[in-house]
């Protein structure tokens, strides 16, 4: 989404803040969603919930610091950082179907960070790393979607925080167009994940993010 927002002209920082707050609804609901249609058990007394938690706060620092250092950066020196950023994560995504690391919340709380870092930069980013993290580390796809869902929109209020700080203003009248069509596609995406083959979903969203991170770069440098 940032992406191609990206690419359709709209400033770098302003499709960053609302692609944060659209996610933070969209995330939000599409949790609920997800717990509704049984792709995680996301009660609060839950592993899964607990992960959710932890990945959302850890993001959420992370999360804050990148959108002050996000900021201050050019405008091409950021388009061209969020191409390179979303082409790697589907190098990541294809890597990690074939890495399998033992659990431990060290590695949950190192991932949050990290994926938060990349959400407050870029706006987006933030769930390519955490469900490739979380499949790595013995978790299942629907399970790591569903927990990711509710981990971003936690993670959303460091990055929005953040800007708000650095004084970027609301464009809300695309922050309201991505929200309304976020939260619709939130809902018919946990019945869709629910019945897709895991590893067939996977290989469709690593493909996808390496065609939009090259598409990105080749606008950013041309």
């Amino acid at each position: 989404l940032t992406a191609l927002l990206i690419l359709l002209g709209f400033p770098a920082t302003q499709v960053v803040v609302a692609v944060l707050l659209s996610e933070f609804a969209t995330g939000g609901m599409g949790a609920i969603a997800h717990h509704l249609v049984g792709n995680a058990d996301l009660r609060s007394d839950k592993l899964h919930f607990r992960m959710a938690v932890l990945l959302g706060t850890l993001g959420l620092i992370g999360g804050s610091t990148a959108a002050v250092v996000a900021i201050s950066l050019p405008e091409w020196v950021l388009d061209t950082a969020v191409g390179g950023v979303i082409a790697a994560m589907g190098v990541v995504l294809l890597v990690a179907r074939h890495l399998r690391l033992r659990f431990s919340w060290w590695r949950a709380g190192a991932l949050g960070l990290i994926a938060g870092a990349n959400k407050g930069f870029m706006g987006g980013g933030f769930g390519p790393l955490i469900v490739a993290g979380q499949i790595a580390i013995g978790d299942s796809m629907r399970s790591a979607i569903a927990v990711t869902s509710l981990a971003e929109a936690l993670t959303c209020v460091g990055g929005i925080t953040g800007y708000l700080l650095m004084g970027t203003s609301i464009p809300w009248m695309l922050t309201g167009a991505l929200a309304l069509g976020g939260i619709l596609a939130s809902v018919l995406a946990a019945a869709t994940v629910r019945v897709l083959p895991a590893r067939g979903l996977k290989s469709i969203v690593a493909a996808v993010y390496l065609f939009l991170g090259g598409l990105t770069l080749y606008a950013s440098l041309t």
